[in-house]
């Protein structure tokens, strides 16, 4: 075997390999001598037919798979040996021949090869970060009591529409005329639901024997919405829906329920005797919503600790720009070589921060089994179905997670999810913590103002590098 490496540019280089008859033809004849005890041809006993038709028939084949698995193996082997960091995967030259068993042998495969830069971290782990301990939510919680009175409250019926109310009512399709037609139906529209603030308006002080024209469409927002409404297939919903009048009949309103004793066994039925009141609910709430804030607190730290530590090591990293403008033409046929040379600042800078994140998950030890990756599957389930993990859920959901990890893109997603997930338990456990307690209305402004001016700098960096290329081109 021969195999030339040459540098095409800083970071891009290429690689020939010329296959010859010795290093394939043992493995070809073995291939083929286990295909031929199993092979049933029409006149032959199974795995007595002979030598030469096995060869014509799957020759080919067998040859191509086993070239395939001898310039993968190499290529492996010289990335290792070298230690090179690949940015995505090498790119297989058009001058790869078209290989022919029957009239050579020797094979030539060529490819390129995008080297990443050697990244070193810039960060210390007695380095201590912000870390926000949330110690109080007294909005939330008086939010979520309020939900639960509604939720356990009494149905009455109310004089005027206001916020909160379900009207009951009968609804007539108005013609392009404005004229009442037969197509009348009864319909329930929640106040709170209604999108548009002009129909929103309309309704509210209303009662009963009023009438409102409105537009479906308009003041649901949404093509589901307006087809439950109208009680028709959502296919039937156009663009546009003709408007309809409103004839209010009924409004019910929930009184919610009363802060007492009967209240308190009824939302927390398996909870002690010692709930009596609205600060030992609150206080039973906080408690069991810890692992909430938690998590908060840990994703934010984690978001701020990565984006220091990226920020500092990317300085002066570059990237082989025409290798990667090659890769992303080749992966995605959209793409246009002029698009990828405008944006090549983001582009860079997105792939150099990728390769920053996964050098901070390799020093971490970061390490995402099988049993990860099922683990981000079933959590990611039980969410979306908003149920709480018990035993015997897992085992409901065993075969349909098999199903979903069949599919090569839910896969990779459920990985790179665990894989977020670990580091960022890393994180919160390997770095030193500056604790600082606050409120989680003041956690929220933090976080708002931190997001706000890391979104100002990316600006101010995307239009400073725009002034660049101007006075380059002057």
């Amino acid at each position: 075997m021969k195999f030339v490496e040459e540098k095409i540019a800083d970071q891009h280089i290429k690689v020939s390999i010329t296959v010859e008859k010795e290093d394939y033809q043992d493995k070809v004849d073995k291939a083929l001598r286990e295909v031929r005890r199993s092979a049933t041809l029409k006149g032959f006993r199974t795995g007595k037919a002979p030598m030469g038709i096995i060869r014509k028939l799957y020759g080919k084949a067998i040859l191509s798979e086993k070239l395939g698995d001898i310039v993968d193996k190499k290529i492996n082997a010289h990335i290792a040996e070298n230690n090179y960091e690949l940015i995505g995967s090498p790119i297989s030259l058009e001058d790869n021949e078209t290989y022919d068993p029957d009239s050579q042998e020797e094979f030539h495969f060529s490819f390129e090869l995008g080297i990443a830069p050697e990244i070193n971290l810039r960060f210390d782990e007695e380095e201590a970060f912000d870390y926000y301990k949330i110690t109080s939510d007294d909005e939330g919680l008086d939010k979520h009591i309020e939900a639960l009175r509604l939720q356990h409250g009494e149905t009455i019926e109310g004089d005027t529409v206001k916020q909160g109310d379900v009207i009951i009512g009968e609804m007539t399709e108005l013609d392009e005329n404005g004229e009442l037609t037969d197509n009348t139906l009864e319909a329930t529209i929640v106040f709170d639901k209604i999108k548009d603030e002009t129909t929103k308006k309309a309704f509210e002080g209303k009662k009963p024997g009023d009438i409102i024209t409105f537009n479906p469409l308009v003041t649901t927002g949404s093509k589901d919405e307006t087809a439950n409404l109208l009680k028709i297939d959502v296919a039937e919903v156009g663009d546009k829906t003709a408007d309809y009048q409103f004839k209010i009949t009924k409004i019910n309103r929930v009184k919610p329920a009363e802060l007492n004793e009967d209240f308190f066994k009824e939302i927390l039925p398996e909870e002690d005797e010692s709930i009596t009141d609205l600060e030992s609910l609150k206080k039973h709430i906080w408690e069991k919503s810890q692992t909430y804030y938690e998590g908060e607190s840990d994703a934010f730290f984690a978001r701020q600790v990565l984006d220091k530590i990226i920020d500092r090591t990317r300085t002066g990293l570059e990237l082989p720009k025409e290798f990667v403008i090659k890769y992303h033409l080749l992966k995605d046929n959209d793409l246009s070589k002029s698009q990828l040379e405008e944006d090549w600042e983001n582009i860079s800078k997105s792939i150099i921060s990728q390769l920053i994140y996964a050098k901070i998950g390799g020093e971490l030890q970061i390490d995402v089994s099988q049993n990860d990756v099922r683990d981000q599957v079933y959590y990611s389930l039980v969410q979306m179905y908003g149920m709480e993990d018990y035993p015997g859920l897992r085992q409901f959901f065993e075969e349909h997670i098999d199903r979903i990890l069949k599919d090569k893109k839910e896969y990779q997603h459920a990985y790179e999810m665990a894989f977020d997930r670990k580091l960022q338990e890393a994180i919160v456990e390997k770095m030193k913590k500056n604790i600082i307690e606050v409120s989680f209305q003041e956690f929220k402004e933090i976080v708002k103002k931190y997001h706000e001016k890391v979104e100002g700098e990316e600006v101010k960096e995307e239009k400073e590098e725009k002034e660049e290329k101007k006075e380059e081109k002057k």
